[in-house]
Order: C-alpha cells, then structure tokens, then sequence
C-alpha cells in the first residue's frame, strides 16, 4: 500500500505548485507523518512545502510524528529544519509531546536538537 500512497504522491506532486494543500481536510505532510510515512514525506519536502505547516488544533508534523512515536519521521523532520519548539493551540510543545506520549528517544533528539542549534 505504501508504494501505491507514494505513487499518488508524486503524481499529484506533478499537478500543483505548492503541496500546502488540504485534501478531503487533510494536509499530505501533517497525514503522511501521522502514519509514519517517510518516504511521502521526502517527497514533499522535495518541493517547496512548508515544514512547519499546522493543522487546525496548531500542530506540526513534529507535533504528529512524536504523538505516535515515528522516530525516523521525527528525526529526518527535523533535519529539514523543522521547528523543535513549535506549541500547539494548547501550547503543548514538542518536547511535552514526547514527555506525556513517553517517546524518551524522541525527547533525546529534541534536547540535542536544542544544544546543537542553541550553539549556532
């Protein structure tokens, strides 16, 4: 199933400009990273998407990744330059994400992440 998900992916890649979209309410990066889709996932960020783009209760695909414990997803995420400390509409952050959804290799990428950028 996951090929012919990427299939659709990159044939509709081919149709519009900008892949921030929401499809039947859905938007294919907040969707693809839900489920642990990493490479749907590179194949939007291959185009000009917004890394950060957030659903309507605010969160991101970090948000969503790390709700549901995709550490692959997470991790390429955030070396694409996702934002790390992103709150949702709740002003959840990521880092309290990975603290109440118990995702500790998660929170691990989250404070290096922080270190690493913090040194600049």
């Amino acid at each position: 199933r996951r090929s012919s998900d990427l299939e659709l992916v990159v044939e509709l890649l081919k149709r519009v400009d900008k892949p921030n979209f929401r499809l039947h309410g859905e938007n294919p990066l907040l969707l693809a990273a839900t489920r642990g889709n990493l490479p749907i996932i590179e194949a939007l960020c291959s185009k000009e998407i917004d890394i950060n783009y957030r659903d309507l209760k605010g969160r991101t695909a970090l948000h969503l990744a790390c709700q549901h414990g995709h550490v692959e997803v997470f991790q390429y995420l955030v070396d694409q330059g996702a934002a790390i400390t992103a709150a949702d509409k709740e002003h959840q952050t990521i880092f309290q994400y990975s603290r109440r959804f118990d995702q500790t290799e998660i929170s691990g990428i989250i404070l290096r992440e922080k270190a690493r950028r913090k040194k600049g």
